[in-house]
């Protein structure tokens, strides 16, 4: 009969191939949905099957009725759990999430859950705040780009680092590996980390606290109100505060009575972080002339102490340190759909004047690592970093930062998308070479891509084809120390073409492949120097790499998950930073790289309340020769990079807990194991690697303590959640990182924090 309620029918959905059966009632329920768009359809008792509906999950329950025939189920409710790492895992450029909301009234900090994802490391060597070299796909450092929002991330500093925001700083992070989608303007060789807002539809507001070793303090405050439903606006703010006096072993002090050397264990003194951020902006909605305009204020300021130079603990600073601020930055955004959306507009501005000054105003003194000070000869901490008796050192960069970005949908299968990012930079800086003179260099960045995304065979098959043309442009003139002249900037083209597909079968695999040749443009960093420790060169050309991807996933249910992803890289001209002197460096096209790597990741969850998951990363990639004649040495051709991890892995329990101590409570205790295998400082021929399977086993064939030895940590903590009254509640969380207190070494062997503890407590009104 028309409009009867059916029962016993079998519903699927297409993207995931779940199915489960209706009751007689015709009444169904699918647990565990990540929010996001799905295609359900039904197939009833006589093998009738419904038209595909499209279902959006945004929140925790969607209800809808299918009808078969004429034949009504009459209710379906599909209960989300996540929001973004399955929607962009279906995708067919491989991204890893990493779910802030989740974790945002946990003390788990954004650098640690970085750590934890396949294929991603963060060497950070300095505690809270620190310049951190990113690891991802086998690329690091400048390879690695960063965004806010799809825009990178040049206009605010380096406030937004991995190391410095909170968890509530942001909605969620994505870690492109390989191909960019066209909406990210970016020109990354293999990979880009973006930092996405939270975008709130309902009131909120949130205030943490969180206390931790080394004197650690952070601070945050979020809020969300929405007027009408044309006007919003939101403030949110965090200040960050650490001694970082943690203690480094195999400190150089001179013993006074028998002038020998010896190394010593002691603390950093001079380490000290200290950071504000705050943005506030406004809303207007859902007008005939906009669907979004956002009127958006950013402002920041940074002081961190200089304990050492950046390679090595050598010689102790005691009174350098760095500023940067930018007390208003202004930024507009404007979002539009036209022609019965099947056009969106999107576009940005924002302006910003950074400020960054170096300070080094000690004479004729010096510090040891006891923190005793001495009289010295040198005029200053840092020698001849900055003559003229100048003691601060100023530089200021005025950036300004365009995005246009146009998507026409022809139908729900096909759509083309064109983006373009303008980056325009010019930097003042105090002139190291004349005692009261100035330099001014200008930079231009433009990025264009064109894409064309299509869904073909049911969705089943997903692609993207584009291409993007890349250049830069530079006017003024660097003195370099190095060849004792002035260089004029040369300008820098290049055009890149990728390809990805991905393709899910019925059974719940899916397969995903992705080819591009790429460039990346050297920054205004690489080409200028900072004015301080690193000198300019302004010959620097792009990197160039042609990349390979290729990735299985297979997910039957939310139970349980595997998926296992290769790439290839063959890199030429990579940028790397060369030493000069203690103090100097540059960065030179140097090395050529080739090799391949291997991700697995998996997830399991044998208990309703109970969540496993691991994954594993190799690298190889060898050494191909060098541009640079004092360092092109045939003996080291194939070698493994040095400087490198090349394997290392995570574990991750999780137990979830409803009603533990009081009804309607939320209690959730986790442990963290990550492990990273030793690897070399310096190129170590090939036939002087250890013998066992992939170099995991045995020891190098020559003596050397050039080494970073294994490394294991283990941390484990929980977060308590208690519901008030109406919306608010509270939460504490605390966590003991590094349990066992090993010897922690990152980026050129610089010795991290060893056992610390964190306590958070959180506020929902």
């Amino acid at each position: 009969m028309e409009n009867e309620k059916q029962g016993n029918s079998v519903i699927t959905i297409a993207e995931t191939h779940q199915q489960i059966t209706a009751n007689k009632d015709g009444n169904f329920c699918f647990a565990g949905i990540e929010s996001g768009e799905y295609s359900l359809y039904a197939t009833n008792e006589e093998g009738f099957i419904s038209p595909t509906i499209k279902i959006l999950v945004n929140e925790d329950i969607s209800g809808v009725k299918i009808d078969i025939l004429g034949n009504v189920l009459e209710t379906v409710e599909l209960r989300g759990q996540g929001k973004h790492s399955d929607i962009r895992a279906e995708h067919s450029i491989k991204t890893e999430v990493v779910d802030l909301s989740k974790h945002v009234r946990s003390s788990v900090s954004v650098e640690q859950m970085m750590n934890r994802s396949a294929g991603v490391k963060i060497r950070n060597s300095g505690g809270l705040g620190a310049e951190a070299d990113v690891i991802v796909g086998g690329f690091n450092g400048k390879s690695i780009k960063f965004l806010v929002d799809g825009i990178p991330v040049d206009y605010l500093g380096s406030s937004m680092g991995l190391t410095k925001i909170p968890s509530s700083a942001a909605d969620y992070i994505e870690v492109y590996k390989g191909v960019m989608p066209t909406e990210v303007g970016i020109d990354a060789l293999g990979g880009a980390v973006n930092i996405v807002s939270k975008a709130p539809n309902k009131n909120y507001h949130r205030i943490s606290y969180e206390v931790g070793s080394f004197n650690t303090h952070k601070l945050t405050f979020n809020n969300f109100y929405r007027v009408s439903d044309h006007i919003s606006y939101g403030i949110n703010t965090f200040a960050n505060y650490s001694d970082n006096d943690f203690k480094v072993d195999n400190l150089p002090l001179v013993n006074p009575e028998t002038g020998r050397t010896e190394n010593i264990r002691a603390k950093l003194f001079n380490n000290a972080y200290k950071q504000y951020s705050a943005d506030a902006y406004v809303n207007f909605e859902k007008y005939s002339w906009a669907d979004l305009l956002k009127i958006k204020l950013n402002s920041y300021a940074i002081k961190r102490g200089i304990q050492n130079d950046f390679s090595s603990r050598s010689r102790p600073f005691g009174e350098v340190h760095r500023k940067e601020h930018a007390y208003v930055v202004p930024s507009v955004e404007y979002k539009k759909s036209l022609f019965n959306k099947k056009l969106d507009v999107s576009q940005f501005f924002v302006f910003s004047s950074i400020k960054n000054q170096l300070s080094d105003q000690l004479k004729n003194a010096k510090y040891d690592w006891l923190g005793n000070k001495y009289e010295a000869q040198s005029g200053s901490e840092m020698g001849s970093v900055t003559p003229y008796d100048r003691k601060v050192v100023e530089t200021r960069i005025n950036n300004f930062t365009y995005r246009g970005l146009f998507a026409y949908k022809f139908n729900q299968q096909h759509r083309l998308i064109f983006n373009a990012v303008n980056t325009y930079l010019r930097r003042s800086s105090d002139d190291l070479n004349k005692p009261t003179g100035k330099t001014h260099v200008d930079y231009n960045r433009f990025i264009a891509g064109l894409g064309y995304q299509f869904n073909l065979l049911d969705n089943r098959l997903e692609g993207l084809t584009q291409t993007k043309y890349l250049a830069s442009f530079a006017q003024g003139k660097e003195f370099n120390k190095i060849d004792q002249k002035l260089e004029k900037p040369t300008n820098n083209t290049g055009m890149s073409f990728s390809q990805s597909l991905k393709y899910n079968f019925y059974n719940g695999l899916m397969i995903r492949t992705s080819f591009e040749n790429t460039y990346r443009l050297p920054d205004q960093n690489e080409i200028f120097g900072d004015n301080t420790f690193i000198m300019p060169n302004l010959s620097l050309k792009p990197e160039k790499s042609t990349n390979v991807n290729l990735g299985l996933r297979y997910k039957k249910s939310s139970k349980y998950s595997l998926e296992l992803n290769t790439y290839y890289r063959n890199t030429k001209d990579l940028i790397r930073l060369k030493d000069i002197t203690q103090f100097t460096s540059v960065f030179l096209n140097l090395d050529k790289v080739r090799g391949y790597g291997v991700e697995l990741e998996g997830s399991y969850s044998p208990l309703e309340r109970l969540e496993l998951s691991g994954n594993l990363t190799y690298n190889e990639f060898r050494f191909q020769g060098s541009n640079d004649n004092i360092s092109e040495n045939e003996h080291f051709k194939n070698a493994r990079v040095s400087n490198m991890p090349f394997y290392f892995g995570n574990a991750m329990m999780t137990y979830y807990l409803d009603d533990f101590i009081k009804k309607e409570d939320h209690f959730q205790l986790y442990w963290s194991y990550s492990y990273v295998h030793q690897y070399y400082l310096d190129f170590i021929e090939k036939q002087y690697e250890p013998d066992g399977f992939l170099g995991l086993y045995g020891n190098s064939k020559i003596n050397t303590n050039r080494v970073i030895p294994i490394q294991q940590v283990h941390s484990a903590g929980f977060t308590w959640t208690l519901p008030l009254e109406k919306d608010r509640k509270v939460s504490l969380s605390m966590e003991l990182d590094n349990i066992f207190n090993e010897n922690i070494f990152n980026n050129f062997k610089m010795q991290s924090p060893g056992r610390n503890f964190s306590t958070k407590i959180t506020f929902d009104f």
